[in-house]
């Protein structure tokens, strides 16, 4: 089962809060799945995952807009591709194409990998912004 430690924090308020929300979503599927949850439950719950992911990227995106952050357009296709692998395996669901266990691991590589990894740059690159800046008196 997954666990909230202080590592999934990237060091921004607003995002950092998205995610213990996202994070949660991600944990209660991992609940369903292991109570053995039937496909209709299921699905609702990705369904809300994914309509979470798209507010919390648009969110996020919008964070890295007015951070005029250089990477913005790849993060955003980065998005862009989770969001449809994500549709495909609710469908695949539906169809017996995926196991909710297949869903539930692609759920957790991409919190974790996204999280730690991707967002992590946006919080750098505002911290370089804030470094570089000249001082005033």
């Amino acid at each position: 089962m997954l666990e909230w430690t202080d590592r999934f924090l990237i060091g921004h308020e607003r995002i950092d809060f998205e995610h213990r929300t996202f994070f949660g979503l991600v944990v209660d599927f991992q609940k369903a799945r292991i109570n053995e949850a039937d496909k209709k439950t299921l699905a609702g719950l990705l369904e809300e995952i994914a309509l979470y992911a798209k507010f919390h990227f648009r969110s996020e995106e919008n964070v890295m807009e007015q951070l005029r952050y250089p990477e913005l357009e790849n993060h955003r296709k980065e998005h862009y591709q989770l969001v449809e692998v994500l549709s495909n395996k609710m469908l695949g669901l539906e169809m017996d194409l995926y196991s909710a266990k297949d869903i539930e691991d692609f759920l957790v590589e991409w919190f974790v990998g996204h999280t730690s990894k991707v967002d992590r740059k946006i919080v750098q690159y505002q911290k370089s912004l804030i470094s570089a800046a000249p001082l005033t008196e």
